[in-house]
This record gives C-alpha cells, structure tokens and sequence, in this order.
C-alpha cells in the first residue's frame, strides 16, 4: 500500500481546505412587501434612502408584481420570486406593495456588511433604465475602509432591463455599498478567497510536496 508521511498529508489537507463555499443572500424567506431588517443570517443590512422625508427602508418585493410594463414583459421574471428594493418614496409608511417604480423612481443606498470577507461578488439587477444608471455604483469596504467604487454604467446593455454582473477586487472585502435608483437586486453571491499561508503553514505546504514527488520517483 502506498503511504504519505505526515507532512505529505498536512499538506494535501491544506490544499483539499483552501477555498470555503461561495454565500448565496435572496430574499424567498420574506413575505411581499415585508421590511428586511437589518440583522440577517450571513450579513447586515442598511439602507440610506436620498428623500430624506421618507424612512429608510428596503422590502422584499415579488418581481411579477411589478406594473412597469417593459420590465414585465422580460423572459424569466417569474422565476426571480422576491426581490430586495428601496421603498419608493412616495410610500407614505413603512412598506408599500403597490409598486416600487413610481414616476419619480426610488433611489438610495444598499449597504451589505458581511460575517466574511470575499474577493468576488454576483448579483441581479431588476428594472433598470437609462436614468437610473447614471450615479449607480458599487463601492467595496474593508474593515470600513473603501477599497474601489465601480460604476455600474460602464458594466450595463442599457438596453436589457434584467442583468447579471460578476464583479471582483484585488483584495478581501467585508462589505459593500450599492447606489441605486429605481431598481431592484437580486441572487447575490460572494466568493471566499483562498487564504495565503503563514510562512510556517508554507513550508511545511512544500515539505509535504517535496515528499510526494520523491515517494513517486522511489515507486517508480
């Protein structure tokens, strides 16, 4: 039988260990038109609505609800279920589920603080239109430092109502801020990064691979 020495095994474990499961936030668990709180299961949630009239809110909202024609028409909605948007502001309360698309279209901030930091992030945005790209952003903190703030025009088929993006940054994150205004967002998945090994943790890392190769080269 062919067998490792222990640092061969420590080694192949850190490589089998290096990457942790991606963390998936939707909002199905909400009823329509309930207020999403700030304290969920994997992250934090605060919201800076720009009508300072109004209360800062965000709701979940079933996306075939929507009366906006163009957005209803697109293939797929049905499938998104909930949705997390701002509360439109011309809400009167804590929650309205009328619409969040009104002619003057809702438009703020969603923060997302997160219980792990990430290097990536993925999400769907819902009802967007020409005037509601031109100051949406995504701004990436760390320990509430801002790392980078990406404008979400340059990213955007104007075009296309319903999108996709993939984002990453070249170092960990904890947090990040999405300006928008009149859209709703969706499926969002962050990464974990693979961890860099402490200078110990590395050499025994090539202990173990230098006592793989040679293993090999005896068997053969």
């Amino acid at each position: 039988m062919f067998r490792f020495p222990a640092a061969t095994f420590a080694a192949l474990l850190l490589l089998g260990s290096g990457s942790a499961s991606a963390v998936t936030i939707d909002f199905e668990d909400f009823e329509h038109g309930e207020v999403v709180a700030s304290d969920q299961d994997g992250y934090t949630l605060s919201v800076d609505n720009f009508n300072k009239k109004k209360p800062d809110v965000a709701i979940a909202f079933t996306a075939t609800s929507t009366g906006r024609n163009s957005l209803s028409k697109q293939p797929g909605l049905a499938g998104y279920g909930n949705v997390l948007v701002l509360q439109d502001e011309h809400c009167k309360k804590g929650s309205c589920t009328d619409e969040w698309h009104s002619p003057g279209h809702s438009s703020g901030t969603l923060s997302f603080t997160l219980d792990e930091t990430a290097s990536s992030v993925s999400f769907d945005l819902l009802g967007l239109s020409r005037g509601s790209l031109k100051k949406s952003t995504i701004t990436f903190f760390n320990d509430a430092t801002e790392l980078e703030t990406i404008k979400l025009k340059s990213l955007i088929d104007k075009k296309v109502q319903i999108q996709h993006l993939d984002l990453a940054t070249a170092g960990l994150f904890d947090g990040f801020e999405i300006s928008l205004k009149g859209s709703g967002i969706d499926n969002i998945v962050t990464g974990n990064s693979t961890p860099v090994p402490e200078p110990g943790t590395a050499a025994l890392l090539g202990m173990g691979l230098c006592s793989v190769a040679y293993a090999v080269r005896r068997r053969h």
